[in-house]
């Protein structure tokens, strides 16, 4: 308002200073008059016309002025305002651009580069002045030039293009010509009428190495033999991998409409697994799991909750396993291992058992095949000598069968016409379901049900070829699906049963005949020490024919070897256990011999024994006997010249000395050694050219014994065997 009222001022003053100098003009030209009045009261009417439409245009001419100059006021001001938004908007633009991590790329209508960003000389390697007026094609691969001219001839008239107002993926390519996968966003915009190019470029390398590996992975879940599912955190799946979809049967659509607990056979122990999930972050189970088709299978589980960076979760991940034939491995592998134990166990039960034990042991048996078959009744029948009947020895009832062995039954086999023949062949009843038995086993399915059996195994117990009896395995409570492990066991256990019975026999027919064997074992030994001095008869008959002394001796060590075999008979046969000698007196007598047979002085050569009570068998005594000779003939023969037997002072002071002792879990060690001469130095018994010690190791050996020789002060020889 202040502007319009000052150009209207003006505006006047200009017409009264037109007034003012038309004044002056009339007064000094034109009228006469004094200034004053021509100014004021003495204008003439002519003047006055003018003077007033002068005034009038002035006034008029200052109004219109007054609002050219305001709106002209108004337009600066807003173009100032408009050219500081520009400069603003440069500004933010040239901050925004220099600090984007992505290139920003401005083309004109000439293709030409006229905007180079600091992100595009990161991406390209370009310096903005290398760039700037360059054609456009430089970014890209020149296997793309011809599609991008095509392009860009049809944008230059239109702003228009297959890319614009898009977003895409190519490949760009660097200063040093390489190329790089590439992300571009591109716009049109008309400077000066003329359509130029904005384009936005972001380097994908990594992004395309990441959803690489992740479609890699993808490819893995989805041809894992796992079934794999993703869920959100209410149990709904979100993503379920083919392998998942062939494990339960149903279609992808089905699926993915489920939650996780619908897939478990009992929905309590799918949400106890799935409350353990939330609450630790992870679980490892094993559950039944429902098929579309309603069957069941066991799976394992293997599930992880995923949570965002605040720790919230998103969703739940898990890998199932199809475990059934692994759980059936294992229930098989636990009742082979349980098989094995139980038979061993009855097999071990009768390893060298008394005959009065028995029975006791077959009533163990029973009761253990019973408890493992799950069965109600297991029992033996023997048959009568003729055949003709089979009577009830033992038995293992459960809680639902009463004990019928006191009732002392007895069958007459002629009754069970079809179970006689079965057994006799040697073949074993299988009767899963005792009601469906053929008509030929009417009897024996009348009497089975009769007493409520609903399954039936019998198995023969035969010996030699020959069946005494039978083993039977009765289910009352339930039909059971017999296996043929069931089958096996029964046959197995008859078996054993067999073997057992028939020792039990033949101990008691030992024991009736022990007293004549006792007798006839006597006999044999007593005749074998007879038929050894016979044979050392012999060959001292034949030593006479020789006068060598060499072979001379060798007939003397063979009878020494004779004796003390004989020695060990005649022992046996005055002893009162026929098994085993009495040692600490045959190493006495057999010593005592040797003394005689190399007519020592006892005066000259002593001997020591440590021997404890210690029997051995013929199989330990001859071998350990034979030993004893050798050594106790080598120290006689050879550790005591006659320097050597005698100390000062005329006492005696060759000794020889043998012990024998038991150890440790049946070992014995026997002791043969003298204060003689000794060995040699270089001694090896391994490569001795001795016989006598030759046989020293082949009997050890056969003793599963060891040697160790001591030459300290004479020799000693350590035996341990056992």
């Amino acid at each position: 308002m202040k502007i319009k009222f000052k150009v209207i001022g003006i505006s006047v003053g200009f017409g009264l200073l037109f007034w003012l100098i038309d004044t002056i003009l009339a007064y000094s030209i034109f009228y006469e008059g004094t200034f004053i009045g021509l100014l004021i009261t003495e204008v003439p009417k002519t003047a006055v016309y003018i003077r007033f439409t002068v005034l009038g245009f002035f006034i008029i001419f200052g109004i219109l002025m007054s609002d050219t100059i305001r709106r002209l006021r108004d337009n600066i001001k807003k173009r100032k305002e408009i050219e500081e938004e520009l400069r603003e908007g440069e500004e933010k633009f040239r901050k925004i651009s220099a600090s984007a991590k992505d290139a920003i790329i401005i083309g004109d209508n000439d293709g030409k580069i006229s905007y180079w960003n600091d992100a595009a000389e990161i991406i390209f390697q370009y310096r903005r002045n290398e760039v700037l007026g360059k054609d456009l094609q430089i970014i890209f691969p020149e296997r793309f030039y011809e599609a991008y001219e095509k392009g860009f001839s049809r944008f230059k008239t239109t702003g228009q293009g297959s890319i614009v107002g898009e977003t895409g993926e190519f490949f760009g390519k660097r200063k040093d010509g390489t190329e790089f996968p590439m992300e571009i966003s591109v716009s049109s915009v008309k400077i000066k009428s003329k359509w130029n190019a904005i384009g936005i470029v972001r380097d994908i390398t990594e992004r395309k190495k990441v959803e690489n590996e992740l479609r890699i992975k993808d490819l893995a879940v989805d041809s894992s033999i796992n079934a794999i599912a993703l869920a959100d955190p209410k149990g709904k799946l979100t993503y379920v991998n083919p392998s998942f979809i062939k494990m339960w049967g149903y279609n992808k659509k089905e699926i993915l409409r489920k939650r996780f607990v619908e897939l478990w056979q009992n929905e309590e122990k799918a949400l106890e697994i799935t409350d353990t999930l939330h609450d630790k972050g992870s679980c490892i189970s094993e559950f039944a799991a429902k098929k579309k088709d309603g069957s069941i299978f066991m799976a394992e589980l293997s599930a992880n909750i995923v949570t965002d960076k605040a720790g919230k979760p998103t969703c739940m991940i898990a890998s199932f396993v199809d475990i059934t034939d692994q759980k059936h491995a294992e229930e098989e592998l636990q009742f082979r291992s349980e098989f094995e134990r139980i038979v061993t166990s009855i097999s071990t039960n009768f390893i060298n058992i008394l005959s009065d034990k028995t029975d006791n042991a077959i009533n163990e048996a029973v009761q253990a095949i019973g408890e493992f078959c799950e069965v109600d009744h297991c029992y033996v029948f023997l048959f009568s000598d003729n055949r003709t009947s089979m009577v009830l020895t033992h038995e293992w009832c459960s809680e639902l069968v009463a004990p019928q062995i006191k009732n002392h039954i007895k069958l007459l086999a002629a009754s069970f016409p079809w179970q006689m023949e079965m057994i006799k062949k040697s073949e074993t009843i299988f009767v899963p379901v005792v009601s469906e038995l053929p008509s030929e086993a009417s009897f024996f399915k009348e009497y089975a049900l009769s007493r409520g059996v609903k399954s039936v195994i019998q198995a023969p117990i035969a010996y030699g070829g020959s069946v005494i009896g039978f083993l039977g395995l009765d289910s009352v409570k339930e039909e059971k699906a017999w296996s043929v492990d069931f089958v096996v066991m029964t046959r197995i256990v008859g078996d054993i049963i067999a073997n057992a019975l028939e020792h039990k026999r033949v101990i008691e027919q030992l024991n009736a005949s022990l007293k004549e064997k006792e007798v006839l074992l006597k006999e044999i030994h007593h005749r074998v020490k007879n038929n050894m001095q016979v044979i050392s008869s012999l060959l001292n008959l034949q030593s006479s024919r020789f006068k060598d002394e060499k072979i001379l001796k060798v007939f003397e060590e063979s009878q020494e070897r004779i004796r003390s075999m004989a020695l060990i008979h005649e022992k046996l046969y005055q002893s009162e256990d026929l098994a085993k000698v009495n040692f600490s007196e045959y190493i006495k007598s057999l010593t005592d011999r040797l003394f005689q047979s190399y007519r020592i002085d006892p005066n000259k050569v002593t001997l020591e024994m440590k021997i404890e009570d210690v029997s051995l068998d013929i199989n330990s005594g001859i071998p350990c006997g034979l030993i004893i000779n050798e050594l106790v003939s080598n120290s006689l023969k050879y550790a005591f010249p006659d320097s050597k037997v005698w100390e000062d002072g005329g006492k005696p002071k060759g000794k020889i000395h043998i012990s024998l002792r038991s150890e440790d879990k049946g070992k014995f060690s026997l002791c043969v050694g003298d204060n003689g001469v000794g060995l040699p130095e270089d001694f090896d018994l391994q490569n001795t050219d001795s016989f006598g010690l030759q046989l020293v190791m082949t009997l050890a050996e056969q003793l599963h014994g060891t040697i160790d020789i001591q030459k300290k002060e004479g020799t000693t020889y350590k035996i341990t065997f056992g």
